[in-house]
């Protein structure tokens, strides 16, 4: 029995760490990794499972590009001619990197005279270089023309990975679910090959639709895309028309140098002094606008927050669709204006439909939705999600309702479940505890329950007491009409207590500052130096004040 291959064997890679980063990426061992790093270490399965259990991530990108990698090994193994195709890709990509150093040869630069002892061609000296090679058509004569059968095929390539044979109807609707929801570049690829009996055969391929059509690189004189950086966003969106459209809107304002491998929430060093706008496309219209102040994506709720605004304003002031600003938003959402640049996709043939209804965030319903994610869009909280649930808990969050429902629908039609029994449900997410719905929170039932049993302890343990009559006694009936005095309560005792012992502590601050006035006036009279007191001996001074004789008595001061 054949032995299964793990996931790394089957995409011909290996783990590897980047410096301290807190990400395992793959590498297929050629000191990058495949979202385009240097690597700064190979780790085997067990040392990526212990930095797994560390709460290390793998990154996001080298998972893609491995899933394509294992896809394209699988149809090469399993298809004698895809097996060729990738041995003839490889070839040319070696090809083509020898070239650069192809100087010196037929194919760089006039080779000059060398001293040899022997000489390999005799010609001529003005003969030139291309005359070492001669058009074998003319010299040989024509082989007689064979029948030939031609077959044709399709097959899908996304981002220039090529897929498997299909057939043309699931081609174009690829194609067009590609355009709808905004994914990665989608080509279909009509492969014709011919068959000439004693011959290889030749296959020929032609791009006869595509998602996202090639856009020329300068829109209204402003480059968007050059040597693997892109102005405003990455390489790989830049051709796209909205992404375009809203460049154009944005107008003077600071973007941001951008590569195909930047990670706006984990830049590396390089990346830090990545500053200004970025662009990305969400399908139908939609961008998302960031703001990156040290290659990382700000908050609104942050020091640079007013940036998300000035955006939202400058895009509504274009003409765009602005989503509503939330408190913790760190993008901003907005849709093409009517009339402006759109997407550009070849629209299949279909009968005409009425439009469907949409959210606040423009978004269209799907047909085959439950329950009512419009409704949910207008009741849920800013700072709360929709999420597509599963058995295993949630598997996607979105900012949409709407969005949440239509994914999960999609996931039911191609998992092919049954309409009463879907795989995949939709539902908002707790505000709180994400991941887990709002109606079936563990952890806010819990706190609830807990709350609802302290709050009935006390309304039990609380006995509401009647107070006494001291009039009537136990024959009181509380009529109104008749004199009553009611025995004080036992709080109203304790603070008429409190009230007399206050008034009492403050008759007693009274006195004793009386006394102290009363002491100070007693010895003031007593005091040595005055009229009152002793003598007042002669001090030395510039002046007299008073020219009395020297046997004056003191009396005789005052008249």
């Amino acid at each position: 029995m054949e032995q299964q291959q793990t996931f790394t064997e089957q995409a011909g890679v290996t783990y590897a760490v980047i410096g301290k980063g807190k990400r395992v990426h793959y590498s297929p061992r050629n000191d990058e990794s495949l979202c385009g790093r240097a690597i700064t270490e190979y780790r085997d399965a067990s040392d990526a499972a212990a930095l797994f259990g560390k709460g290390h991530e793998l990154c996001a990108p080298c998972h893609r590009a491995a899933e394509k990698r294992a896809e394209a090994r699988r149809l090469a193994d399993a298809s004698p001619l895809a097996a060729a195709l990738v041995d003839l890709v490889d070839t040319i990509e070696q090809a083509d990197d020898e070239q650069a150093a192809a100087d010196g040869t037929w194919r760089g630069e006039w080779i000059g005279a060398q001293d040899d002892d022997e000489t390999l061609f005799p010609i001529e000296r003005d003969t030139e270089q291309g005359a070492l090679f001669t058009d074998r058509a003319a010299v040989e004569p024509a082989a007689e023309e064979q029948p030939a059968t031609v077959e044709t095929y399709y097959f899908l390539r996304t981002d220039g990975t090529p897929w498997g044979r299909q057939s043309r109807e699931y081609c174009d609707g690829m194609v067009d679910l590609a355009v709808e929801l905004g994914l990665a570049r989608t080509e279909m690829v009509e492969q014709t090959v011919t068959h000439r009996p004693g011959q290889a055969a030749t296959t020929v391929n032609r791009v006869v639709r595509e998602s996202h059509p090639a856009a020329p690189a300068v829109v209204e004189g402003v480059v968007v895309e050059h040597a693997g950086t892109a102005e405003g966003s990455t390489p790989s969106n830049a051709s796209h028309p909205d992404v375009a459209a809203a460049r154009v809107a944005l107008g003077s304002m600071k973007a941001a140098t951008m590569t195909d491998h930047h990670d706006v929430s984990d830049p590396t060093e390089d990346e830090r002094s990545v500053r200004g706008y970025l662009v990305e496309p969400r399908g139908q219209g939609r961008v998302a606008l960031y703001w990156l102040e040290g290659g990382r994506a700000v908050s609104r709720e942050g020091w640079h927050g007013p940036s998300l605004d000035c955006m939202a304003w400058t895009m509504g002031r274009a003409g765009w669709a602005v989503e509503k600003l939330r408190p913790s938003s760190q993008g901003v959402f907005a849709h093409v204006p009517t009339g402006a640049t759109a997407p550009a996709a070849v629209e299949p043939a279909a009968v005409e439909q009425p439009a469907a209804p949409e959210c606040l965030h423009h978004i269209a319903v799907l047909a085959d939705v439950s329950g009512d994610p419009i409704k949910a869009c207008d009741r849920k909280q800013p700072n709360q999600e929709a999420g597509v649930f599963n058995d295993e808990g949630c598997v996607e969050a979105y900012d949409c309702a709407v969005q949440a429902a239509n994914r999960a629908a999609e996931l039911n039609v191609e998992e092919e479940a049954p309409a009463g029994d879907p795989t995949y449900v939709w539902d908002l997410l707790c505000p709180d505890h994400r991941e887990q719905s709002v109606d079936e929170c563990e952890q806010c039932n819990a706190e609830e329950a807990a709350e609802q049993a302290a709050v009935d302890t006390v309304e039990q343990a609380v006995v509401e007491e009647r107070p006494r009559c001291i009039t009537h006694g136990a024959a009181c009936d509380d009529d109104p009409k008749r004199r009553h005095q009611f025995e004080p309560a036992a709080e109203q005792v304790e603070a008429a207590r409190e009230a007399k012992r206050q008034a009492k502590a403050k008759t007693a601050a009274r006195i004793a500052e009386l006394d102290d006035v009363l002491d100070m006036i007693e010895q003031a009279e007593r005091a040595d130096g005055t009229w009152r007191g002793a003598w007042i001996a002669a001090a030395p001074a510039d002046v007299e004040l008073l020219d009395l004789p020297a046997d004056a008595e003191q009396g005789a001061l005052f008249a």
